[in-house]
């Protein structure tokens, strides 16, 4: 059984943003740590919560690194971003903390652009 983890690690750990601002978001723009394998489903509710990749972390699918380093993570809401998915939910709300802010919006940029170029 693993440890339990205290308020202050997981802070450390992964949080570094002192805030965090309310938006609703494009479902196939966000990166979770891990990619959930599906053999689960979220029961909680409310918004996904985003931070910056200040840890430089790895993401992981099916408990297997992938090679891609996202630029901001969901550190929360991993499931219920998986379950929006494959639901083909477009977007989904998010709380973002304002230290991934910049990357968000460059993201946000890019995937409008992208978007305007599919049609």
């Amino acid at each position: 059984m693993r440890p339990c983890r205290n308020k202050d690690y997981l802070q450390k750990r992964w949080v570094v943003s002192p805030e965090f601002i309310p938006m609703q978001l494009p479902v196939a723009m966000l990166h979770p740590v891990r990619i959930p394998s599906g053999r689960s489903h979220s029961y909680s509710v409310g918004p996904i919560v985003i931070e910056d990749n200040f840890r430089k972390v790895e993401q992981t699918d099916a408990g297997v690194k992938n090679g891609f380093v996202p630029p901001f993570v969901i550190i929360d809401g991993q499931h219920r971003w998986y379950d929006a998915r494959q639901r083909g939910q477009k977007m989904i709300r998010a709380l973002v903390g304002v230290n991934a802010m910049k990357k968000i919006n460059a993201a946000l940029l890019q995937w409008a652009s992208k978007k305007k170029k599919r049609g």
